[in-house]
Formats: C-alpha cells, sequence, structure tokens
C-alpha cells in the first residue's frame, strides 16, 4: 500500500492491524519503524507516528539513524507541520554531527527546503541551501529544481539564475522541470527575451518541451499583445506533437481581447477546438463573453451563454458573474434578470455574487419595476439564501452597491426641478 500510495487502503489495513491486537515486535529494525512511520504519514495519521517515534526514543531508548531522522521530517513537511520539523532537524544535526555530508542528511535538507518552499520563505530555504555547500552536502537535481521553483514563485529571477548557474557548475544537469519553471518564471516577469533565450538552450540539447512550457511562453507572447509571435508558438506545439488545449486557447482569446480583435477571438473557439480535438469548457467561454462586453456587444456575450447551454457546458460562478457584470455595464434589467432565474435554476446561491445580484435588484427598483419585476426576483432570493435586501432599505443604499450614489443636499435636492441622474459604476468586465 505503501508503495502504490494507496492511502484509503492503506489507512484500512493499519486499522486492522490495531484492531486485532498485533504489536510491534521487540527486536524491530530501524527500517520497519521508518516504514510504519511513512505509512501513517500517507495516511494522515499523525499521531500514530508520533507515538512510534516515542516508542523509539523513549520507550527503547534508541537513537534513530539519520534515514529514520529523514523519514519523520519528511512525514511532518507533508502534513504540513514544517515547525516541528525543524525541532527535530536541529536535534537530528546535534546527534549526528559528524555525518552531515551524508546522503541522510541530504535528504533532509531536500524536505526541509520543501516546507520553505510551499510557505514561499524562500531567504530560508536558500540559507539552507548555503548551508548544504558548507558542510559538503550534496545538492541534487531534485532541490536545486525546488530551490528554483521557490524562487521563481516569489519573482526573484535573479536568485534562480544563479542558481541555475551553480546547478551547471556542479554538473548536475537541469531537466524538463528547470527549464519548464524559469520559463514560467520570465514569462511572469514580463522577461520574454530571457525565456525564448532559455527555449532555445533547452531545445538545442536535446530537450523537449512539453504543454507546459509552451503554454507559459503563449502566455508571456500575449501579456506582450505580440499576435504574430504567439501564432509561431502555437505552429512550433504543432510540430514538436503537442496539442493546443483549452488553457491554451483561453490564452489567445485574451490576446485577441487586449487587442480589441473580436472577430479573431471567434475564430480561436470556432477553430481550435475542432482542430485540436477537445470541447471549449467553461472557462473558455468566460474569457470570450468578457471580450465580447469589453467590446459593447453584450449581445453577443449572451449568444455565448445559449451556445454553452446547447452544447452541454455549465456556466459556472465566473461565468454569471461576467455576465451579470456586463448586464448592469449596459443597464439591461432584461439580462439581469434572466441570469439570476437561470443561476438559480442551475445551482441556487453558489452561483451567483451576492453584490452583482444586489445591484441588478438596485437597477430594478430604479426602473420604477420593483412591484412587477423586483419583488418576486427578491422573494426567490431570499429563498434560495442569498444574503440580499431590498433596495428601498436605508441600508442598500448608501452609496456603495455598484455606485449607487447617497443623496446630495446641494443642486440636487429635493426641491430642484431638474430630475437627478443615476448612474451604475459597475465593475468593469474583467478576463477569466
Amino acid at each position: 500500500c505503501v508503495g502504490l500510495r494507496d492511502p484509503a487502503r492503506l489507512t484500512a489495513a493499519l486499522n486492522t492491524f490495531r484492531r486485532s491486537g498485533w504489536t510491534m515486535p521487540r527486536q524491530c529494525a530501524m527500517h520497519t519503524y521508518a516504514t510504519l512511520i511513512k505509512a501513517y504519514g500517507q495516511s494522515r495519521q499523525l499521531n500514530m507516528a508520533w507515538k512510534l517515534w516515542s516508542d523509539i526514543t523513549c520507550k527503547k531508548g534508541l537513537v534513530p539513524s539519520e534515514q529514520l531522522y529523514g523519514q519523520m521530517i519528511d512525514v511532518l513537511v507533508t502534513n504540513e507541520h514544517l515547525d516541528d520539523a525543524l525541532v527535530l532537524f536541529e536535534e537530528m544535526k546535534s546527534t549526528h554531527q559528524d555525518h552531515l555530508s551524508s546522503q541522510g542528511f541530504a535528504v533532509a535538507y531536500a524536505m526541509i527546503i520543501k516546507g520553505f518552499a510551499q510557505r514561499k520563505e524562500c531567504t530560508r530555504a536558500l540559507q539552507c541551501y548555503e548551508d548544504m555547500k558548507v558542510h559538503g552536502t550534496t545538492v541534487g537535481l531534485v532541490v536545486f529544481n525546488t530551490l528554483i521553483d521557490a524562487c521563481s514563485r516569489v519573482g526573484d529571477m535573479d536568485a534562480a539564475a544563479r542558481l541555475f548557474r551553480d546547478m551547471v557548475d556542479a554538473d548536475c544537469m537541469p531537466d524538463l522541470i528547470t527549464y519548464s519553471t524559469l520559463i514560467k518564471g520570465y514569462c511572469v516577469r514580463g522577461e520574454l527575451d530571457q525565456a525564448m533565450e532559455l527555449f532555445t538552450c533547452m531545445r538545442r540539447k536535446g530537450i523537449q518541451p512539453d504543454a507546459i512550457v509552451f503554454n507559459s511562453l503563449l502566455d508571456g507572447c500575449a501579456k506582450k499583445q505580440m499576435p504574430v509571435l504567439c501564432e509561431q508558438v502555437v505552429h512550433d506545439m504543432e510540430e514538436a506533437g503537442v496539442t493546443p488545449s483549452n488553457y491554451s486557447a483561453s490564452i489567445l482569446i485574451k490576446l485577441y481581447g487586449r487587442c480589441r480583435d473580436l472577430d479573431a477571438a471567434f475564430r480561436v473557439i470556432n477553430e481550435m477546438p475542432r482542430k485540436y480535438g477537445f470541447r471549449p469548457n467553461a472557462a473558455v467561454y468566460t474569457c470570450l463573453m468578457s471580450t465580447c462586453i469589453a467590446s459593447n456587444r453584450m449581445d453577443l456575450a449572451m449568444d455565448l451563454r445559449r451556445r454553452m447551454i446547447e452544447e452541454g457546458t455549465h456556466l459556472d460562478e465566473k461565468t454569471y458573474s461576467t455576465l451579470l457584470r456586463g448586464a448592469l455595464r449596459t443597464g439591461s434589467m432584461e439580462h439581469c434578470a434572466l441570469l439570476i432565474h437561470a443561476a438559480l435554476d442551475q445551482g441556487g446561491r453558489r452561483l451567483l455574487d451576492e453584490e452583482l445580484v444586489q445591484g441588478a435588484l438596485l437597477l430594478i427598483q430604479r426602473r420604477r419595476l420593483w412591484e412587477e419585476r423586483g419583488r418576486e426576483l427578491f422573494d426567490r432570493l431570499r429563498e434560495a439564501g442569498v444574503g440580499v435586501h431590498p433596495p428601498g432599505d436605508a441600508q442598500a443604499c448608501p452609496g456603495r452597491h455598484h455606485g449607487g450614489r447617497p443623496r446630495t443636499q446641494g443642486r440636487h435636492a429635493a426641491g430642484d426641478a431638474r430630475p437627478q441622474r443615476h448612474r451604475f459604476a459597475t465593475p468593469k468586465a474583467v478576463f477569466y
């Protein structure tokens, strides 16, 4: 079960052993303890792993081996108990201070670095790396990749580049994960030239790029609004035998949205899925809806909704939020009501953003159609558990729901003969 990483069966097996009264043999090897600690760690039974550790160190008075320390540290880090792992690691260094360069310490350092990386504590992860160099502990591929990923996630590409150079100097060959992590990091930072240089380097070394690499480059080119280069990346994907996906399509639609090329955005959804054999998902449709709304084509966005329904693609919360923002932006009470009723029919409150729904109710009230259209919608929303209130309440119109403004006492006070204008300052449609 441990080897197969099957936590469900592993948990059942361990529980069966306990119920049968099975106990650890008196003369049990460290390796057996390590295996059982690993098993309890995988099944999220951390208390049982600690119990075994206590049996070894307290009841039997044994000194844990480097491998056993490493396994317990691994379990603690994996179960997000990094602070406990650090305490144990300091104990390990004190107990086995003459073997800081061993493979056991290499494994323990790797797990501690992984824990810091998960918490985005890049500085502390790099300090562990420096300690490894001081003690002569071997820094392997996994550690280098973990450190590069930690630096890339916090945007420190200078540190990531230094690690890459150290990696090459140490004759540790970068792999696909190394290049993929660096390329994505540079693309996120907008350093497209560096990303392209690494892409060329990895291909020259015979490392085949995967979908993550190509999509990272595609996203980097899209953010720079470089449609020609994006098309070249897609062409390179085809030549490399990597099939563009829904994620690729979303990136291209965002690109053409930024370039205000609605026709090109529609070509993506009409041609790519058929050409590459995938079905457009909700994310792709939502990206295109945002592009339509930004181009003042709410009608096309609603047509896409109908297309999703016909194809059997469920609208999610982001899709409804995007459409509701568009309906509020265009002041379409009919679209607002249609979308809210449809969301309630499909999945209830989980598909609706309460602030946007409150804005829709305010729109209906301002059109003086509350009793005719708003009351029924409001009652249905409350029955579904959506936290809205009648827009006529003092709490509902304090001037903060989608641009509703408090009444002034100056030129536009009640005595002013000119009608007061109301405007909706709804959030701009954002790309999915």
